[in-house]
């Protein structure tokens, strides 16, 4: 979901969207999706739809 969350994907259910962008909420986050973005992006950074810089700098 972090992925879904970063590019805006619609695959991200409402509900969760709402949550995340919702300042009143704290986001806690598995390093394991960390470990996730960051394998994919080093396998295929070309597939990838942002920066690593930018995902690393947001959480």
């Amino acid at each position: 979901m972090a992925i879904w969350a970063l590019l805006h994907s619609p695959k991200l259910p409402l509900k969760a969207r709402q949550r995340i962008t919702d300042p009143d909420h704290t986001i806690y986050y598995s390093v394991v999706s960390v470990w996730e973005v960051l394998l994919k992006h080093s396998g295929h950074p070309d597939n990838m739809d942002f920066p690593l810089m930018s995902f690393l700098i947001a959480v």
